[in-house]
């Protein structure tokens, strides 16, 4: 990486731009590619804003072929699975488990919206729970269910009075 202040955009050459594009292919985002060029994310942005005055419209076309593809999003998923591991290896597991959750599909299954309960935390919970205190859950799921047609309520649950 080029030291010294960022490369305007005015001073950006036609090889640093095929070389931008390269770097959106190989996965990086337009920040991470223009750093590699010696410039920043704003000022390859400003090369593709059609109302600027250094509008390149193929550089913007070629970029949003570039974003666009297939090996773009393959790369990039790569190179956050290899974050993954170089990271959890050096104990940053949190803020990589976030990126895993977010573009990893094999984590797709931990995405859901309402995941709020812990497993092992109800197992622990549950031999403590009386009988009839789960019949009396399971049967509101029941009703809940016989209430609901595609995700739509159709009527309202019964007031509970707090005892």
């Amino acid at each position: 990486m080029p030291e010294g202040p960022p490369i305007q955009a005015k001073n950006i050459t036609e090889e640093m731009k095929a070389d931008f594009l390269r770097l959106v292919y190989e996965g990086c985002n337009r920040h991470q590619a223009a750093v590699q060029k010696g410039s920043t994310g704003t000022q390859f942005a400003r090369l593709m804003n059609p109302m600027g005055i250094h509008y390149d419209p193929d550089l913007t076309a070629e970029y949003t072929k570039a974003i666009t593809s297939e090996a773009h999003e393959r790369n990039r998923l790569e190179r956050i699975r290899d974050l993954v591991w170089s990271e959890a290896e050096a104990g940053n597991s949190k803020m990589i488990e976030k990126l895993a959750l977010i573009y990893d599909p094999d984590w797709a299954s931990l995405r859901h919206q309402n995941l709020n309960v812990n497993v092992q935390m109800v197992a622990r919970m549950l031999p403590h729970i009386p009988t009839a205190e789960l019949e009396r859950a399971l049967a509101e799921i029941e009703r809940e269910k016989e209430n609901t047609v595609d995700g739509t309520v159709r009527e309202l649950p019964e007031r509970v009075e707090a005892a």
